[in-house]
């Protein structure tokens, strides 16, 4: 079940209700969803006048119900005049909107913060991976040059052979030239990486 803990700061609350309650004249109760009291305004009485009593829903953005306020005109224990029903919905109106309005701009925050949070995990795992990459790219780049030597070796030996050799330096002219390719495209994907790391890295610092 959400709590209003997780999306705000419950002090904040009870100053919005407490400066409500100075400017109305009412007092009210902020309770979570199960019926423990949050917070509440200075000039709470242990009762209502019961024609002034109101009672406001706290949600999200989403319309998850989080909790509620409670509140009406504070029984003095003195006969005073009770507030027309009009300035009861117009106080309960304003309170509601106030603190609904704090509690869904914290809950965005949270919101924004959590996928900033994903987004800084998920650029960590692409560099991690591209680093994997990049490492067996230059292993590639490597593959290529051996490839490149062996292939040297078998021309000169190829050679030695005359006539006979022929068809294998033929073959070893070809295995050079893709050495040369892989070692080409083996480098370029390294340029590519590295600069897609930086990239990346710029952004993540930018954050």
């Amino acid at each position: 079940m959400a709590r209003m803990e997780e999306f705000c700061e419950v002090q904040e609350i009870e100053k919005i209700i407490n400066n409500w309650s100075m400017a109305t004249g009412f007092s009210a109760v902020a309770e979570e969803k199960g019926g423990k009291t949050v917070c509440k305004s200075e000039n709470t009485q242990s009762s209502y006048l019961k024609q002034t009593e109101f009672h406001v829903v706290i949600t999200l953005a989403d319309g998850t119900e989080i909790g509620k306020i409670n509140g009406g005109q504070p029984d003095t224990g003195t006969e005073s005049a009770a507030r027309s029903r009009q300035e009861v919905d117009a106080a309960a109106t304003l309170l509601g909107s106030v603190v609904n309005g704090y509690v869904r701009s914290c809950q965005a925050v949270n919101v924004n913060h959590n996928m900033l949070d994903r987004v800084h995990e998920n650029i960590e795992a692409a560099i991690s991976q591209i680093e994997e990459v990049n490492e067996i790219s230059k292993e590639i780049g490597q593959f290529g040059k051996r490839q490149n030597i062996l292939a040297l070796n078998a021309s000169i030996e190829a050679a030695r052979a005359g006539d006979t050799g022929k068809g294998f330096a033929v073959v070893a002219t070809e295995v050079q030239s893709l050495a040369g390719s892989m070692s080409s495209a083996s480098l370029k994907i390294v340029e590519a990486l590295d600069r897609l790391t930086k990239t990346i890295n710029a952004f993540n610092g930018e954050k």
